[in-house]
Order: C-alpha cells, then sequence, then structure tokens
C-alpha cells in the first residue's frame, strides 16, 4: 500500500500584513463617517392642483356692517352670496370652506348672533361651527363651515 504524506507549510505570522489590515479598515470605516450625506429641508412644500374649478356668482362682499336681527323668512329673501366648486380632475380632491372674520376697527357684531345656510339648507349659528386656523393673513377667527372630496 501507498502512503500518502501531506507537507503541511505554515506560513509565518505576518505583523506588517495585520497592522495594513486594521489601518485598510480605520480608513474605510472614517471616510465613511465622514462622507455620509445629509440634507435637511428648510423650506415648506407647496403642492398645488388645478383640479378645483372656483365659481363666483359675487355682486357684493358679504358685509355685516350696520346689521340688525332679521328672521330666518327675512334672510331668505335677500341676495345670497353664491359660489360653486367643481373637481374637474379624474383624482379625488378634497375642498374645506371656511368663514374667516377679518380684522376691523368697527365693532363686531357677535359670532352666536350670525346665522349661516350652505345649499339652502336649515340656518346654523356661526360658533356652533368648528373653529379652525385663518388662511388669511388679516383673519382673526376661522369656522369650518364644510369640507368634502
Amino acid at each position: 500500500m501507498k502512503k500518502n504524506n501531506f507537507v503541511m507549510l505554515k506560513r509565518p505570522f505576518n505583523k506588517k500584513m495585520a497592522l495594513l489590515l486594521i489601518i485598510l479598515f480605520l480608513i474605510l470605516g472614517t471616510s465613511f463617517a465622514l462622507w455620509q450625506l445629509t440634507l435637511i429641508q428648510t423650506s415648506t412644500n407647496v403642492v398645488t392642483t388645478a383640479c378645483f374649478k372656483l365659481n363666483f356668482n359675487e355682486k357684493d362682499d358679504i358685509n355685516l356692517e350696520n346689521a340688525y336681527p332679521i328672521s330666518d323668512e327675512e334672510a331668505k329673501q335677500l341676495t345670497p352670496y353664491i359660489f360653486t366648486i367643481e373637481n374637474v380632475c379624474s383624482t379625488t380632491a378634497y375642498y374645506q370652506i371656511n368663514l374667516e372674520e377679518l380684522e376691523t376697527e368697527l365693532k363686531k357684531l357677535d359670532n352666536r348672533y350670525i346665522k349661516v345656510s350652505l345649499n339652502n339648507s336649515k340656518g346654523k349659528i356661526l360658533n356652533t361651527y368648528i373653529e379652525v386656523s385663518p388662511t388669511l393673513n388679516d383673519a382673526t377667527i376661522s369656522h369650518k363651515l364644510t369640507s368634502g372630496c
């Protein structure tokens, strides 16, 4: 029978090679940490859409200067402030209609005396609507009248 003799050659531990590998790993780890890119946004995202078509049949602004109490029947005889919102896109879009009070030096009529009616609905007192943040710069208070898609 033939015997196979294997001879294992041992390499002596090379300190120079180990030191070179350690330095290489340190350089790669440090350079990755230094070259990592971090971006921070400082401006506001602005998204616009052309999905809504807004039509105003406007004759006068809504003005309650020198207003006095009237009945619901008398109010229905007044000229309404008419506007329509139409979604002209194929995607679903969200809208919200607010009634905002503008800053004025005149004496204000309290919200508990103002009644609002949308789409010929029964009138509802303005201060019963949810108060939201105004969108106009010179508005003091805003009430959400309705929203939808």
